[in-house]
């Protein structure tokens, strides 16, 4: 299975950034889905400048996209440190280039963790 989002996106947005508390959010995420981690998740991180740039140029932002800068630094620093206590499973990839060059340190670090024979 893939999936967009996950747990790590609540403990970084109301655990952390909106102040619900990361136990309070490991709480509820283990009465929801118990011990039900992915194996691999991908953290996309860019410059907060850069990532809104991306964002409006897109022609439209969501609610989290127009909350600003100094918003962006605190998701961006939380989920880092989530990746940090988990370097197995969560791997932090730059996606600062283009689409080509995030997908291919895409490609290579599911490699790494899958190779094709």
């Amino acid at each position: 299975m893939i999936s967009d989002r996950f747990s790590d996106s609540t403990r970084a947005y109301q655990g952390v950034v909106q102040g619900a508390g990361l136990s309070f959010v490991d709480d509820i995420g283990r009465l929801a889905i118990g011990t039900l981690r992915p194996d691999l998740t991908f953290i996309l991180d860019l410059p907060v400048g850069m990532g809104l740039a991306r964002a409006e140029s897109r022609g439209t932002t969501n609610r989290y996209e127009r909350m600003g800068e100094a918003f962006h630094e605190h998701l961006r620093g939380a989920f880092l440190a989530i990746a940090s206590k988990e370097t197995d499973r969560i791997k932090v990839v730059d996606a600062s280039g283009s689409e080509d060059e995030v997908a291919e340190r895409l490609e290579s670090e599911v490699s790494l963790r899958w190779p094709i024979p």
